[in-house]
């Protein structure tokens, strides 16, 4: 297999633009990104390539990356993550399993057809496979940064984030999600004894600030109305499940945390990821006790013995949840 290429020209358009030919999924990481290249990125995700996309919120990048945030809250296909040039400066783009380049150029018209850049690109299996986990460690560990910080007055209200991709088109995916899960329990069977969006909604309306243990709370807190049991609920959706097939579903720190709130409250917690497909309607669902969860990220081996159709009601029996 070919080996890592270098050059040095002001034609980088000449190997960067094959990354437009991918045909299952594009992984970009540009702080600056042309918009002319963000609507081809677009229509790539259209046509059914998983694209995830990491660009900066800088003012000069502001069009661009509200462009693709409106985008991304449409498009299943289309993860957004956004940073701030101060502390992204990395450049480097994989296509399928198959290519990658990577060098000094943003994915702009600037970058990459008139300045002169140095650059790497790379057909080897494992130079690609690579690049691709250093892409996937800078996504899964950069919270990312909201386009509010940009487009907001310094004195107003920041937007209310949790540690996820921190940018509206992702709030709402998940809470999209949340309330597909929530379609799941017959109101017949369970009572929402708590909705953690609605305390910081109330929170936020009477103009106060919630208390910061709040965003540790699980999504819902439900009950079994036959027998009173109660349960805590944590909804998690991902659109996209990487070739290594590691489910990301939280941080340490926030794992640490439900831990200690299902041991307080001395009760069940679950976790319910949607998979693929629209967090409206996921593909794939998995129903895990936090006990079986014991890592931020989980393998096949683990979470495949949780899965259950994602249109099938739950269920309350012996105590566990189905």
């Amino acid at each position: 297999m070919q080996k890592m290429q270098q050059h040095y020209t002001d034609n980088a358009y000449e190997h960067a633009s094959r990354i437009f030919d991918a045909k299952s999924k594009a992984y970009i990481c540009s702080p600056w990104l042309s918009k002319e290249y963000a609507e081809r990125f677009v229509e790539m995700a259209k046509k059914g390539c998983k694209l995830r996309i990491i660009t900066g919120n800088d003012t000069g990048n502001l069009e661009t990356a509200k462009y693709l945030l409106d985008e991304m809250a449409k498009l299943p296909n289309l993860d957004v993550k956004l940073v701030s040039s101060e502390r992204m400066h990395s450049k480097f783009f994989v296509k399928d399993d198959d290519y990658a380049v990577s060098g000094s150029m943003n994915f702009t018209i600037n970058g990459l057809k008139r300045q002169f850049n140095y650059y790497t690109e790379s057909e080897n299996t494992e130079e690609v496979k690579q690049t691709y986990e250093i892409f996937m460690k800078i996504w899964l560990d950069y919270k990312g940064e909201s386009l509010s910080q940009v487009i907001n007055d310094k004195n107003e209200k920041p937007e209310r984030v949790e540690e996820k991709i921190y940018n509206s088109a992702s709030i709402e995916k998940a809470h999209n999600f949340e309330k597909y899960v929530r379609s799941l329990f017959s109101e017949n069977y369970f009572e929402i004894v708590l909705y953690t969006e609605d305390v910081i909604d109330e929170g936020e309306a009477s103009g106060e600030i919630p208390n910061k243990e709040v965003y540790c709370y699980p999504d819902y807190k439900i009950k079994y109305k036959r027998s009173g049991e109660v349960f805590a609920l944590k909804c998690k959706y991902s659109s996209v499940l990487p070739p290594n097939e590691l489910l990301e579903w939280t941080k340490q720190k926030r794992l640490d945390q439900y831990r200690d709130y299902a041991e307080k409250e001395k009760i069940p917690f679950y976790i319910v990821i949607g998979l693929e497909g629209e967090s409206e309607k996921p593909q794939r669902m998995f129903c895990l006790p936090l006990t079986q969860a014991k890592y931020p990220a989980l393998y096949p081996s683990i979470y495949l013995d949780f899965e259950r159709a994602p249109t099938k009601m739950f269920f309350w029996k012996n105590g566990k949840l189905s």
